[in-house]
């Protein structure tokens, strides 16, 4: 061998001895337990996951991470075996590995996890399940070195929240099987809506057959129902929802994620159920599934540098036909996570003087180092982020599913980081096009007048308007001619304001707060009271007044000379108002304001809707109706009353200088019939025929209104066109009551010219001519 090749061969030799990936790495042992069997394939997983963190070249690259692998049940998979876990637990405890274990991977089931975490604490081991998903095993006390890679099963009650709050249902019912993992959600649940104030209305626990809890949702009208079971008893539910109708637009199913691998669970053959195949596909149309996110749908690659499809398709390919497909990502990352644990602990170890190979099943500080590396890990696996909470649960996202045709689809995710949903196409469907109603919903509805009735009854009282506007014009320009000079034009003034007053009462009785607001509905009821009140005493008190002054002259026995002059009688009518105006402002210290009654006794049901007639009115708050409208009726009955006697009284009185006084009396008899017709009619008809309370009441206010306005002026206006100057003034006889012509007296009546254009009823200044 010549010089150079010995010196190319000490210098390959010293570069194999000197190069520290050619040393021996320091082996690394943790525990795994698995269920064994036909499930090999998450010990695949496994292995994938250990291939690539000891090639990794920044993960433990002094350490040969190794991997103890136990089953609980190779024969029976499917079933979790916690007797045999506890005895493989002390065995690796006690025999296993020379080197103390600081984690232990598994088991997949809760019932086996319940077990296994109190057992490892006492040997400062921390636990990492990729399966187990009971709400218990987050409980500190019980299970204080417990962490896992899939989320909790309570954890999805969390998206389940934010779905009813997204679509505003606030009453559930919960259908559950007999479980560990149930109840624990169960309970979370129920606390979780407690919390957000959401009604449960019934809670029901089943074993075997689920009849009878089915049909106590229906009892108790559930529509939002939310399902905790597996897919067997899943199938069981929903055959007996087709046959008792539970299903369908009107109803929402809620589930947890079923089956972690069978997305037609629902129409998979099954002999335990009676319905077939296209039953069950109607039964579960649209129920939506809260389910784990086993692969995000990005492709981040993990720290290990696979992405979610590059870990699939090669974990598909190692494991063959014993693959559990995206869940194998799980048991992955439950190896990485402690890797990478190992990995960062070892800073923190040195302060200590430690390293990772010191570690002994009494080592209390070495286990507070790793938990506290643990709680503040954040990385990328393949599974997604990956960071735990303080009860050692995941945070990650899920998957939200809505089966169609019988088949789980993905419509949206939940990002738990986040607390928000991310939808693909619209996310969740509804068969009615809309999210159904958690109850049959109570929707007041207001009792209101059409717009064309009111529109009707307005155009009315605008025609009324305008005929008095017009009247007050006639009566105020042609004040000084005889014939309005004699009937008390001042007198008629009043009548024409007060039939005002009560022709805006009118419009003001047909608002509602539809059309004005609720604002302002208050001060609309106190107008409307105001206005038909006082427009009624200033209208009829200005009538009243007239007759009282005929019979006061008239129905004088003695003959005497008795003069009535205007201003009396203005008087009078302002002694009316007065007293009316001191009456209604002493009731505003509780003054009226608009409230809403409901007649529930009267509702209709349209489908999920029970509509309540809402009847509006104008009240007192502690005050009842009788109690202030009495001093009303009776001030305005007395009117009335007298005035109608008065009418009476008078009624054969035909005095050309009194020129309508007989029609005051008709007027007085117009208004007394009409006002007892329609307040009768309003306080006994029913207060839901709103509608036709406003029609009839309203046309006996407009009827005796106009008829009134045009009983006095009709005959003025025709005098005025026989007579445009005013100057020829027609002679009548003066008709005296019964009373007084069967007196033993003869005298002529009085007759008017031109030249006597006043006399004692009007003015005071002269007698008859002749007694």
């Amino acid at each position: 061998m010549s010089y150079q090749q010995k010196c190319v061969l000490v210098t390959f030799l010293l570069g194999f001895w000197c190069d520290p990936s050619w040393a021996a790495k320091t082996p690394l042992p943790i525990m795994a337990i698995n269920p064994g069997g036909a499930w090999i394939g998450f010990d695949k997983s496994m292995e994938l996951a250990l291939n690539d963190i000891n090639q990794h070249e920044d993960i433990l690259v002094d350490y040969e991470l190794q991997l103890y692998v136990n089953h609980t049940n190779p024969q029976t998979p499917t079933l979790p075996n916690s007797g045999n876990a506890d005895y493989i637990i002390y065995s690796n405890f006690y025999d296993g590995p020379d080197r103390a274990m600081p984690f232990l991977l598994g088991g997949f089931y809760s019932e086996e996890c319940s077990v296994l975490c109190r057992a490892v604490a006492r040997f400062n081991v921390i636990e990492i399940t990729y399966g187990a998903v009971a709400p218990s095993l987050s409980d500190r006390t019980e299970c204080p070195t417990f962490y896992r890679t899939v989320q909790s099963a309570s954890q999805q009650n969390v998206p389940r929240l934010r779905l009813l709050n997204k679509y505003q249902w606030d009453r559930v019912a919960i259908i559950r099987y007999s479980n560990l993992v149930f109840s624990s959600v169960m309970e979370s649940l129920r606390d979780l809506l407690n919390e957000h104030n959401v009604s449960i209305v019934a809670n029901e626990m089943f074993e075997d057959d689920p009849a009878n809890h089915v049909a106590y949702l229906k009892e108790r009208d559930a529509r939002i129902i939310i399902g905790l079971f597996w897919d067997a008893q899943g199938r069981q539910v929903f055959c007996e929802a087709y046959k008792q109708g539970l299903y369908g637009a009107r109803y929402v199913w809620i589930l947890r994620g079923i089956g972690y691998f069978a997305p037609d669970w629902a129409i998979a053959p099954d002999p335990d159920i009676t319905c077939t195949a296209d039953e069950m596909k109607q039964a579960v149309e649209g129920v939506i599934v809260t389910n784990w996110q086993f692969l995000p749908n990005n492709q981040d690659e993990a720290v290990t540098g696979r992405t979610p499809s590059n870990f699939l398709e090669t974990y598909n390919e190692y494991a063959g036909n014993v693959s559990f497909g995206d869940a194998g990502s799980l048991s992955y990352d439950a190896v990485l996570t402690a890797a990478l644990v190992l990995n960062k602990s070892i800073e923190p170890l040195k302060l200590v003087n430690k390293t990772l190979e010191d570690f002994t099943y009494g080592d209390k500080e070495m286990q507070q180092i790793f938990m506290e590396v643990m709680d503040d890990l954040y990385f990328v696996g393949v599974s997604g982020p990956i960071s735990f909470s303080e009860d050692g649960d995941r945070v990650g996202q899920f998957r939200i599913e809505q089966i169609t045709d019988g088949f789980a689809r993905t419509v949206g995710y939940f990002l738990s980081h986040d607390d928000r949903f991310e939808w693909i196409d619209g996310g969740i469907h509804f068969a009615s096009g809309k999210p159904p109603h958690d109850e049959i919903r109570r929707e007041e509805r207001l009792v209101i007048i059409s717009p064309s009735a009111f529109v009707a009854i307005c155009a009315m009282c605008g025609l009324g308007i305008v005929l008095a506007c017009a009247l007050l014009i006639f009566n105020i320009a042609l004040r000084k001619q005889r014939i309005i000079k004699l009937s008390s034009p001042n007198i008629n003034n009043l009548i024409i304001m007060g039939s005002l007053m009560t022709y805006i009462s009118v419009i003001l009785n047909g608002l509602d707060r539809e059309k004005v607001g609720a604002e302002n509905m208050d001060h609309v009821c106190r107008a409307q009271l105001w206005m038909l009140s006082l427009g009624f005493t200033l209208s009829f008190g200005s009538m009243f007044s007239k007759t009282w002054r005929v019979h006061s002259i008239f129905m004088n026995k003695k003959l005497e000379k008795k003069a009535v002059k205007d201003y009396q009688l203005v008087t009078m009518v302002g002694v009316f108002i007065a007293l009316e105006s001191v009456y209604l402002g002493g009731w505003e210290i509780k003054p009226l304001v608009a409230v809403l009654s409901d007649y529930e006794a009267q509702a209709t049901i349209e489908k999920d809707l029970m509509l309540i007639p809402v009847v509006q009115r104008c009240h007192r708050h502690g005050v009842t109706d009788i109690s202030w409208l009495a001093g009303v009726y009776i001030f305005h009955g007395i009117q009335l009353v007298f005035g109608l006697f008065l009418a009476y009284e008078t009624r054969n009185v035909t005095i050309p200088a009194l020129n309508d006084s007989k029609n005051i009396g008709m007027s007085v008899y117009n208004v007394f019939i009409l006002s007892c017709v329609g307040a009768i009619f309003s306080l006994l008809m029913d207060p839901l025929k709103t509608q036709t309370i406003f029609l009839v009441t309203s046309l006996c206010v407009l009827v005796s209104t106009t008829t009134t306005l045009l009983i006095i002026f009709t005959p003025k206006i025709i005098d005025v066109i026989r007579n445009p100057g005013g100057s020829k003034v027609t002679t009548m006889p003066t008709t005296m009551m019964p009373s007084m012509t069967n007196q033993s007296i003869h005298r002529e009546g009085p007759t008017m010219t031109e030249a006597a254009p006043t006399g004692p009823w009007m003015t005071g200044t002269a007698g008859p001519a002749h007694r």
